[in-house]
């Protein structure tokens, strides 16, 4: 839905009819001015759609931090771990 009304052509009206947000004859006025249209971004740390959404639209990618290995009283303590080697 969000790349849809970049991609119709001039004139044209784009329709979606999507579960949460149908769109039903867009004009579809705001093309994008670069070539290849605007570059979307794709963040989070979904097992399953963050991946394929990233596949699709590669302009770029963020995930979060890994998760610390300490446990929450480790990471509460005021000695510090032993150095990785």
């Amino acid at each position: 839905m969000i790349t849809g009304p970049w991609t119709a052509e001039p004139g044209k009206t784009f329709s979606h009819n999507g579960t949460h947000y149908p769109v039903i004859d867009s004009p579809a006025l705001a093309t994008p001015v670069q070539a290849g249209g605007v570059l979307i971004i794709i963040g989070g740390g979904g097992k399953r759609r963050t991946p394929a959404l990233a596949v699709r639209y590669p302009a770029e990618f963020n995930a979060p931090p890994t998760a610390c290995s300490a446990s929450p009283a480790e990471s509460q303590s005021s000695e510090r771990p032993a150095p990785l080697e």
